[in-house]
């Protein structure tokens, strides 16, 4: 089987690695060869040596499509969890891995992903006191024209893993 790169991308706490974990263990009840990759796990070793400032966020994400791609390559369904917080990093992110590639759109509205964060990122960065925090301090592009996007705002986790199964079991089945 072809290895594909389910990229969920989205703001902070939008719920993008719970959704990419839950995804990954269906695949590998599936029998599909698969890993994940996600932004905190890259941040504390390959890309430890990275800020958050827009360069280093494009370095952040062009490191991890480059992995995503060998994977890919190699047979795996690469599973991945990152911020990707403007088109153009989206569109770097495409043209790395190209057709293998399917964008998974975490659409969880602010308001949600502020209510969620028990780090405390959210009000930090809303009293000046954290800079550089993606949709707050630094931009959060929405997206154009996304084939998939969930909400895990309004849907149960399970609800959200099985609207990413329905459109990737017909890459599986292909």
């Amino acid at each position: 089987m072809e290895g594909k790169v389910i990229w969920f991308f989205g703001r902070p706490c939008a719920g993008k690695t719970s959704l990419a974990n839950s995804v990954k263990n269906e695949l590998l009840a599936l029998g599909v060869k698969t890993i994940s990759f996600d932004g905190d796990e890259l941040r504390k070793g390959i890309n430890k040596d990275l800020g958050f400032s827009i360069a280093d966020r494009q370095e952040n994400i062009r490191r991890a499509a480059e992995l995503a791609a060998l994977f890919a390559r190699k047979g795996y369904w690469v599973v991945c969890s990152f911020v990707t917080p403007t088109e153009a990093i989206r569109e770097m992110v495409h043209q790395i891995i190209g057709h293998a590639l399917t964008m998974v759109f975490v659409s969880t509205p602010l308001e949600v992903c502020s209510a969620r964060d028990t780090k405390g990122h959210y009000k930090k960065a809303q009293a000046g006191e954290l800079a550089n925090f993606t949709g707050i301090t630094s931009p959060f592009e929405e997206p154009r024209n996304m084939a998939l996007a969930i909400d895990c705002g309004t849907l149960s986790l399970e609800e959200a893993t099985q609207g990413c199964m329905e459109h990737l079991l017909k890459d599986i089945r292909d």
